[in-house]
């Protein structure tokens, strides 16, 4: 585990920020406490490398895709753009993205393997629509995220953001640096933004952030976050088994005034007849216990299995070890006692376990 300073590991150690073979955010870059307060109280930037991008084209990509995710397409002008859902017609998950709106195509970005899969799903559905589907070239995306952010970011500039509405975009440049900077608020629901380069840029544009005030931040800090405000990633907490409406995040952000798509009927049945069966919750675990795997049973009492483990993490901002888990409705009152398959004992937690500010 390296921590140095991140000048010095960067140029040393530049492949996080350049590798296009699917190499997730280093862990660390330094001690890890400073990197939860960045994340909470000041400007972090985070490797988000991983995340791949395709242009969708065609006469009628915007109605198409209104047609087959969660969130407004068809109202998108130039420069706009949004965060959403896609769900196959029985109201399961089928990946998150982001959304950009250009002159003459759509630029939806994910983690690449989920990107892959949205294409699929949209294909399955492509009939005799006027759309298209094409991988764009690789590129890095930086997040710089925390309530002090849009200070950092301006200062980097040398003018401020002037991105006030939510995923809207624009093209300029930092340190002469072509970027795209996107606003994106959903990340960890605090303040934030994409920073999107190219990949022999990525190392002098981080530089050139934490000049600006950002703190490097590895993936160890970013899940603290995540965990605590109980945000959910696709295939570890959340995939292909789950409605969205198990997880308060996502539902948060579905358009209930869109319209109709594919697997609408399914989720707007839930809303407004009823309550999802499962939900995703945090169990909290002994001061000294060992983090649960991905796919960990979560087991009631008599020792029925009531729900699976995802994401895991542990620090004093929450209150120790913390895992994310989508349990039955049944247990999922704050202070329920459940048990994992190894019969360490956990306690239910309501999410989040710090509020957004």
């Amino acid at each position: 585990m390296d921590e140095r300073p991140i000048t010095r590991w960067h140029r040393g150690h530049a492949r996080p920020l350049e590798a296009r073979d699917g190499a997730e955010t280093p862990r660390r870059y330094g001690p890890v406490d400073a990197e939860v307060d960045a994340l909470l109280e000041g400007a972090a930037l985070v490797d988000l490398s991983a995340e791949a991008r395709m242009a969708v084209t065609g006469r009628h990509r915007a109605r198409f895709l209104h047609a087959m995710t969660t969130c407004q397409v068809k109202a998108l002008e130039p420069g706009q753009g949004n965060y959403g859902l896609a769900v196959d017609r029985g109201g399961k998950l089928r990946g998150q993205f982001w959304l950009e709106c250009e002159a003459d195509r759509l630029v939806m970005s994910a983690p690449a393997p989920w990107l892959e899969s949205l294409r699929a799903h949209f294909e399955a559905h492509r009939v005799a629509d006027d759309v298209k589907f094409e991988p764009l070239a690789p590129v890095s995306t930086l997040a710089l995220i925390g309530p002090r952010s849009e200070a950092a970011l301006s200062a980097a500039l040398g003018e401020p953001v002037g991105l006030d509405a939510p995923y809207a975009f624009r093209d300029t440049e930092i340190a002469g640096i072509p970027v795209r900077v996107r606003r994106n608020d959903q990340r960890l629901l605090t303040p934030g933004y994409d920073l999107v380069v190219a990949p022999d840029e990525a190392v002098a544009l981080f530089e050139a952030l934490v000049a600006a005030g950002a703190t490097p931040a590895g993936s160890e800090a970013f899940d603290v976050v995540r965990v605590g405000r109980g945000v959910p990633r696709d295939g570890l907490d959340m995939g292909e088994a789950n409605i969205p409406l198990e997880s308060q995040v996502l539902y948060d952000t579905m358009d209930w005034d869109k319209g109709c798509y594919i697997g609408q009927e399914v989720i707007a049945m839930m809303h407004y007849r009823g309550r999802p069966n499962r939900h995703l919750v945090a169990l909290r675990l002994a001061d000294d216990a060992p983090l649960p795997s991905v796919g960990d049973e979560v087991l009631a009492e008599d020792g029925r299995a009531v729900g699976v483990v995802g994401s895991a993490a542990s620090h004093p901002r929450l209150g120790g070890p913390v895992a994310l888990a989508v349990i039955k409705r049944k247990y999922t009152e704050g202070g329920a006692a459940l048990a994992l398959s190894d019969a360490r004992r956990v306690t239910v937690a309501p999410l989040p376990l710090f509020a957004a500010p």
